[in-house]
C-alpha cells in the first residue's frame, strides 16, 4: 500500500488540475470496520478539510454523489468511488462555483478520471499477486522500463496532458513510447474530417508529409483505419538460421500475420510495402478510437528484431482508448465554433439515426418530416358550417276560426300548386247558411207587406235588414269556399307534422303548412368571426352534406350578411351562397360543412395563424 499511494497522489493532482477552479482534493477509501482511510490529499501542503471529511462519509454511508455548499459560495461535491462493480472509497473536490453547467462538466471529468483510477488499482492488484516483496514491487515501480506498471500509463498520459497544443501532444506520445520502448520509429497519423494527417514522427522535428517515406506510413495507417483493427505484420524473410518456427513462436498474438514464403493480403498491400521499403522487420499499426469515432492511427516500425515485445503491445492497446479521449478532449478545445457545431450535429445525427436507438431516430424522424412539412404550400380553406335554405317559401294559414276536418299532407311531401293539403270542418258554416237563408226570405217578406200597405218606415227598416242578412250569407259562402286549403306553390312541405291534429280547434292565422320551393335553393354558411375578414364575395367554395356525403357540390360567395348571432359561446357571422350545380336530391334543412377557397399558403401557417393571432391579441396591451 506503500508503493500504491504515490501513485493516487499523483492521480489525484493530475484529476484535481483539470478540473476549473478546484481548490482541494481528497481520496478516502472505505475499509470495512474501520474509519476511512485518506490515501490521497492534494496539494500536498493542504490540511485535512473537516468539511471535506464529512462530505466523504456521506459519500461512503450513503454511496451516491453528495453536495454541501457554503455561505461564502463554495462547494464540496463528493462522488462515489467503485472498482469493479464494488464500492472502494470516495473522491471530494472544493470548487469555488457551482451552477449547473460547472457540476454537470465536474462530474463529466472525475467518470473520466474515475476509469484511470479503477486500471490504476487493477494494474497494481495484479502486480504484487505471487511471491514479489514490498521492496521488489516498489522498484519496480520507480522502474520506468517496467511495461506493465501502472506508473508508466500515468507517465503516458500526463505528458500528453500538459501539452497545450495538438502538435505538442502528438510529438510527445510518440517520443514517449520510442524513447521507453526501444522502438526505431513512433509515427501517429490523426483524423480530419475524411482525410488522414501525418500528425507527428517520433525524433522528427520537421518532416515533409509529401515524401516517398512519409506517404507510405501515412498509408499504413489509412489501411488500419479503414479495416478499423489493429494490423501486425512480419517481413516474409527470415535471416538463415531463423526457422518458421521462430517465427510463429516470436509472433504477436494479435492482429493478421504474414507466415514466410506467402503472398500479402490484400487488406495488407501498404503494410507490406512499408515493410520493403523500409527494410523492417516488423511493422504495426494501432488504431486510437473513443466510444464514438476513430480519431487516429499509431504505426510502429522495429528493424532490429523479429516481433515487438508482447508486454509493449499490450501496453499501447491498453492506452489506446485514453489517448484518443485527450487527443479529442485538445481538439476540442481549440475547434472553431463552426467545426464544434459541425462535430456535435454529426455526432447527434449518429446517435439518433444508429440502430442502438430506434425510439429517438423515429422521434426526429418525425420531427424532421413535420419541420419540412410546415414549408410546403398548401390551399387555404375557411371551414364552416352550413344549412340549405329555400330562397321562395310560403305559410299556409288558417283563414278563419274553426276545427281541423282533414289533413291530406305530410311532411316532407312534395305537392304541386293548388293542391288540397287539408280541410276545415263546415258543419256550423252549412247551418249558419241555412239559418241566413230563411232569416233573409223573412226579411223579404215582411218587407213587400210594408211596402203593399204604405208602411214607408217598416220597409225602410226591413230592407235594411235583407242588406245585412244577404251580406252575412255571402260572408259565410265565402268561408265555405274556404274549407279547403291549397298549395299556394309547387313544392315540398317543410312544417311540423299536424296529422294527429284532426279535430283541434285553430284560430285565424294559426300556421298549418310551411311550403318550401324546391326549384331554387341556397347555402347559409355560419363562419367564424376570426375568419370572416378572409372572405369576398365571387369566392368559390365545396359543400359536403351530412345525408350525401359521397358527393361535392360547387358554391359561390355571393353576399356577406353584417349579422352574427353566438352558437357555442362563440360569435358566428351569416354568410349567403348560391349552388351552381345543385342535385335533385337536395332538401330544405339539409346541413353539412364548406370550404371557402381562399389562395395558397404554407402548411405551418395554415396549422398556426390561429395561434399566432391569438398570442397577438392576448399580449396586446
Amino acid at each position: 500500500m506503500h508503493a500504491l499511494k504515490p501513485l493516487l497522489k499523483h492521480w489525484l493532482k493530475l484529476q484535481c488540475q483539470m478540473i476549473h477552479d478546484c481548490s482541494l482534493g481528497l481520496l478516502v477509501q472505505h475499509v470495512e470496520a474501520k474509519s476511512p482511510a485518506v490515501q490521497a490529499l492534494w496539494p500536498d501542503t493542504a490540511a485535512t478539510d473537516n468539511i471535506a471529511v464529512n462530505t466523504a462519509r456521506n459519500v461512503i454511508s450513503k454511496q451516491r454523489i453528495q453536495l454541501s455548499k457554503q455561505g461564502n459560495g463554495e462547494v464540496y461535491l463528493g462522488f462515489p468511488v467503485k472498482i469493479k462493480g464494488e464500492f472502494w472509497g470516495a473522491i471530494v473536490v472544493q470548487l469555488s462555483r457551482h451552477d449547473s453547467s460547472t457540476m454537470r462538466a465536474v462530474v463529466k471529468l472525475l467518470d473520466w478520471g474515475l476509469v484511470w483510477l479503477q486500471f490504476i488499482l487493477y494494474e497494481y492488484d495484479t502486480y504484487i499477486e505471487g511471491a514479489l516483496t514490498q521492496n521488489k514491487v516498489a522498484s519496480s515501480l520507480n522502474t520506468p522500463e517496467s511495461n506493465n506498471n501502472p506508473a508508466q500509463t500515468l507517465n503516458l498520459l500526463n505528458s500528453a496532458l500538459k501539452e497545450n497544443s495538438i502538435e505538442e501532444t502528438s510529438i510527445s506520445i510518440v517520443n514517449f513510447l520510442a524513447s521507453h520502448f526501444n522502438l526505431d520509429r513512433v509515427s501517429l497519423g490523426l483524423v480530419n474530417g475524411k482525410h488522414l494527417e501525418l500528425a507527428a514522427v517520433s525524433f522528427a522535428a520537421n518532416f515533409d508529409p509529401r515524401t516517398l517515406p512519409m506517404q507510405t506510413i501515412q498509408d499504413a495507417m489509412q489501411e488500419a483505419i479503414t479495416q478499423r483493427q489493429d494490423i501486425h505484420v512480419l517481413h516474409s524473410s527470415a535471416s538463415p538460421s531463423t526457422t518458421l518456427e521462430d517465427l510463429n513462436q516470436h509472433a504477436p498474438p494479435l492482429g493478421n500475420t504474414l507466415k514466410a514464403n506467402e503472398q500479402p493480403a490484400p487488406a495488407q498491400l501498404h503494410h507490406q510495402r512499408l515493410l520493403d521499403s523500409h527494410q523492417l522487420k516488423t511493422c504495426h499499426s494501432f488504431v486510437l478510437r473513443t466510444e464514438g469515432q476513430i480519431v487516429g492511427a499509431l504505426t510502429v516500425e522495429n528493424a532490429k528484431t523479429l516481433s515487438l515485445n508482447e508486454d509493449t503491445q499490450k501496453f499501447i492497446e491498453k492506452c489506446e482508448k485514453s489517448l484518443a479521449t485527450i487527443i479529442q478532449l485538445k481538439r476540442d478545445s481549440v475547434s472553431s465554433l463552426r467545426a464544434t457545431l459541425k462535430r456535435k450535429a454529426l455526432n447527434g445525427a449518429a446517435r439518433v439515426f444508429g440502430a442502438k436507438h430506434p425510439l429517438e431516430t423515429l422521434f426526429f424522424t418525425c420531427a424532421a418530416i413535420f419541420f419540412v412539412a410546415l414549408f410546403i404550400p398548401s390551399n387555404f380553406y375557411v371551414s364552416n358550417t352550413a344549412a340549405i335554405e329555400s330562397t321562395n317559401k310560403h305559410l299556409l294559414v288558417s283563414p278563419y276560426d274553426g276545427f281541423l276536418g282533414a289533413i291530406y299532407a305530410e311532411p316532407g311531401d312534395i305537392v304541386e300548386q293548388y293542391q288540397i293539403l287539408a280541410k276545415l270542418k263546415d258543419d256550423e258554416l252549412n247551418l249558419e247558411r241555412r239559418k241566413l237563408s230563411s232569416q233573409l226570405q223573412q226579411y223579404r217578406l215582411e218587407y213587400d207587406n210594408a211596402l203593399a200597405n204604405g208602411n214607408r218606415a217598416q220597409a225602410a227598416i226591413l230592407n235594411a235588414q235583407v242588406e245585412q242578412s244577404t251580406i252575412e250569407l255571402r260572408l259565410i259562402e265565402q268561408k265555405l269556399k274556404r274549407v279547403q286549403l291549397a298549395s299556394p306553390i309547387s313544392g315540398i312541405i317543410v312544417s311540423d307534422d299536424i296529422s294527429q291534429t284532426v279535430g283541434a280547434p285553430v284560430k285565424q292565422g294559426d300556421v298549418l303548412f310551411e311550403i318550401a320551393d324546391s326549384a331554387e335553393y341556397r347555402v347559409s354558411l355560419f363562419v367564424d368571426e376570426r375568419n370572416v375578414n378572409f372572405l369576398q364575395e365571387k369566392q368559390k367554395g365545396t359543400l359536403k352534406l351530412k345525408s350525401l356525403p359521397s358527393e361535392s357540390i360547387d358554391i359561390e360567395v355571393f353576399r356577406i350578411t353584417p349579422l352574427s348571432e353566438v352558437r357555442n359561446g362563440r360569435n358566428f357571422f351569416r354568410v349567403d351562397a348560391e349552388l351552381i350545380s345543385p342535385p335533385s336530391t337536395l332538401r330544405p334543412g339539409m346541413s353539412g360543412s364548406a370550404k371557402i377557397y381562399i389562395n395558397r399558403k404554407t402548411l405551418g401557417w395554415i396549422w398556426f395563424h390561429d395561434l399566432w393571432y391569438w398570442l397577438r391579441l392576448s399580449l396586446w396591451v
